[in-house]
């Protein structure tokens, strides 16, 4: 799974609120990833990708494991 974690590390992620001035591109446990983005089209992007990096690496993509949250800011 590094050559997908290296390959997300390099995408925009998620910047995290002040104070703290970071990103967020992934959450990668031993047979789990979680992808973060700013965007729903950001997002759709990085999953093909790293859906194109797994199976390049002999993994398959499941999507009936796949879920998506939609966060937004300061709706109420």
């Amino acid at each position: 799974m590094n050559p997908a974690a290296w390959m997300l590390k390099a995408t925009e992620g998620y910047k995290l609120s002040r104070p703290i001035s970071s990103k967020i591109t992934d959450l990668l446990y031993i047979d789990e990833l979680k992808i973060f983005a700013a965007s729903q089209t950001k997002l759709e992007t990085v999953m093909k990708s790293t859906q194109t990096a797994m199976k390049d690496m002999g993994l398959r993509w499941n999507p009936k494991k796949c879920s998506v949250l939609h966060v937004k800011r300061d709706v109420q």
